[in-house]
């Protein structure tokens, strides 16, 4: 069950740091003010960083607590886990069809928005409640990992392309 939460973090991290609302706010505010490649990426890395680490404390208080008050009721905090997994799938692929034509979203840029936590990882360690702290860790630091080097990237491609687009 650990590598397959492991995995499941991983893949969660990649595919929530590709989301426009991570890299469009740095891509664009970086090519308005005209910021050095080394200013970019460290506000990047910042960003990925804080947001990673804030959206896992609350997943962890949440998991925690959950246990606490809910010892009996394990199998019920992973079977909400799983659920809770599949209403955010469900809820980022009607998201995705409702937005994929906004193009007013580089109006509405904002770095505040990247570094807001978000819940996505609270599932994944519901399902893994069984796990060991170190296990939990792991999965976090793999989470918190990946989405940096991820949005890393994409912030890289986002203004190369920028400026090829710019350079016509």
């Amino acid at each position: 069950m650990f590598l397959l939460i492991l995995l499941d973090a991983m893949m969660v991290a990649t595919f929530h740091m590709i989301a426009p609302d991570h890299w469009l706010p740095i891509t664009i505010i970086s090519k308005k003010y005209g910021f050095s490649s080394a200013k970019k990426y460290s506000i990047d890395f910042s960003i990925a960083a804080i947001h990673g680490a804030l959206s896992s404390a609350i997943a962890v208080a949440v998991l925690y607590v959950g246990l606490f008050f809910l010892k009996k009721f394990v199998q019920d905090i992973t079977f909400a886990g799983l659920l809770l997994l599949i209403i955010i799938g469900v809820y980022f692929v009607v998201n995705g069809y409702i937005e994929r034509n906004r193009s007013s979203i580089a109006g509405h840029a904002s770095l505040a928005v990247s570094v807001l936590p978000d819940f996505a990882i609270i599932p994944l360690l519901l399902t893994g409640s069984k796990l060991s702290s170190q296990q939990i860790g792991v999965i976090i630091a793999a989470f918190i990992t990946i989405g940096v080097a991820t949005l890393l990237a994409v912030v890289a491609t986002a203004s190369l392309i920028a400026d090829f687009a710019l350079r016509r």
